[in-house]
Parts: C-alpha cells; structure tokens; sequence
C-alpha cells in the first residue's frame, strides 16, 4: 500500500524568556508517494531523533482514503 500525501508535526514545550510554552510545533515534515511500510520506520527513526528513545508522547494518527480521480 502506497502513501500518497503525509505530515509529521511534531508538538512539545518551548522556552521564551524563561517562560515554558507548552504544545508548541517544534518540527514538521511532509511528503509523498511512500510506501506505508517505509512510512512507519520514518516514523519510528523521526520519534527517536527528536524526542528521544524513552519519549513518552500521545500519537495521533488520521488516514483518508479518496477515490483516484
């Protein structure tokens, strides 16, 4: 199965003026024409880069299927 479209985005806390900001876009990606297996490793390679092996986050996944025009 193919992937036609996808976007990571990836939310945490930032610091400004030594004040945390919580839920803060920190990191993006985007991208097409992946295969879903590829996708997952991307996904799980992305995870541990920016977050860390141990990172606890909740994950959220939304998946539209449209007909072929």
């Amino acid at each position: 199965m193919y992937v036609d479209k996808y976007t990571i985005e990836n939310y945490g806390s930032t610091w400004s003026s030594g004040k945390q900001k919580k839920n803060q876009l920190i990191g993006a990606m985007n991208g097409c024409d992946i295969d879903l297996k590829k996708l997952i490793r991307l996904l799980e390679e992305y995870h541990e880069t920016f977050n860390g092996e141990y990172a606890h986050k909740d994950i959220e996944v939304k998946i539209t299927l449209k007909e072929t025009k």
